[in-house]
């Protein structure tokens, strides 16, 4: 005959919102999306370190060329973030 289900008059743990995150498709996608998004945009400076100088930019002036690093910078940054963001 059938074993009757030891869990089938269990309680069931109340809706705390560690619960909700955890049990809602929704909100986990968004969740890591936007941790991934952040996550991303933090290893873009530590990316950009590892890549190579650009030599066209060593005859400008010091301040130009810090100028366009930080441009470089934000942008693998806003990469980097997309990237983790998709994949999050």
């Amino acid at each position: 005959a059938e074993q009757p289900d030891p869990m089938a008059g269990a309680p069931q743990a109340p809706l705390t919102t560690t619960n909700v995150w955890r049990e809602s498709c929704t909100l986990v996608g968004i969740g890591s999306t936007v941790i991934g998004g952040i996550f991303g945009a933090l290893l873009g400076p530590v990316f950009y370190a590892f890549e190579a100088a650009n030599p066209a930019h060593a005859d400008l002036p010091m301040r130009q060329q810090l100028r366009l690093a930080g441009r470089d910078i934000a942008q693998r940054s806003r990469t980097w973030g997309k990237n983790f963001g998709v994949i999050g």
